[in-house]
């Protein structure tokens, strides 16, 4: 049987791809999948591969964009609680 995906993750989900999605350096976009990835594992309190560590200024960018919609979400998601 299938598990429902949370409506929060949903929303990050959505956002993260719509970011990565308009990003015009395909190694940026790729390290951003990755990183999403990771995020995504974290949240689910399950660690496959180390946290993904950036390789240019465009890689840090989009860590700290991925890293601010995640916490937005799910820190909405806690207050809510």
């Amino acid at each position: 049987m299938l598990e429902a995906v949370p409506p929060t993750f949903q929303t990050f989900l959505s956002e993260a791809s719509t970011y990565l999605m308009k990003l015009h350096d395909r190694s940026a976009r790729l390290f951003g999948i990755r990183y999403m990835e990771y995020l995504q594992a974290k949240h689910r309190h399950v660690y496959p591969n180390p946290r993904p560590q950036p390789n240019s200024p465009s890689d840090r960018l989009v860590r700290m964009e991925l890293t601010r919609l995640f916490q937005e979400h799910y820190q909405r998601r806690s207050e809510a609680q």
